[in-house]
Order: structure tokens, then C-alpha cells, then sequence
């Protein structure tokens, strides 16, 4: 059975501030979108690696997701 996990931002019709954080999980041919609950501004967002990029953070003084291995 294939499984994948991808991090990305949701895609929004012209809107490119604060987009919320998505989880697509894709098991067996069949995706469950999960989101973390965060949003950030596509511009702080490293598409590349599927994280955000280092040095920003949310209104709290931390972003969860920066270190993450998944």
C-alpha cells in the first residue's frame, strides 16, 4: 500500500496573505486534507522544502512546524 504525507500552503483564489498551513495525506489512493491550525504569508514559506523559512514566526514567538522532520 502506497502512503504519502505532504506539507504545503492552500492554494486560494487572489490571496496571497496569510495562506493556513495544509496536510495532505494520501493513503491507498484516497487524500484526507488535515490543517495545522497556523496560517503564514506565502512569502515565508519555502516551497522547496515544505517548511517555513528560518527566521520567521507566528504571533506567539515560535512557528512549530520549522524543525520538523516528517
Amino acid at each position: 500500500m502506497k502512503h504519502r504525507v505532504k506539507i504545503s500552503l492552500e492554494q486560494r483564489k487572489n490571496s496571497t496573505v496569510n495562506l493556513p498551513i495544509r496536510i495532505r495525506v494520501t493513503f491507498d489512493g484516497k487524500r484526507c486534507d488535515l490543517y495545522s491550525g497556523y496560517t503564514i504569508p506565502f512569502e515565508k514559506w519555502d516551497d522547496a522544502s515544505s517548511k517555513v523559512k528560518h527566521g520567521c514566526y507566528n504571533n506567539q514567538g515560535f512557528f512549530p512546524f520549522y524543525n520538523c522532520k516528517f
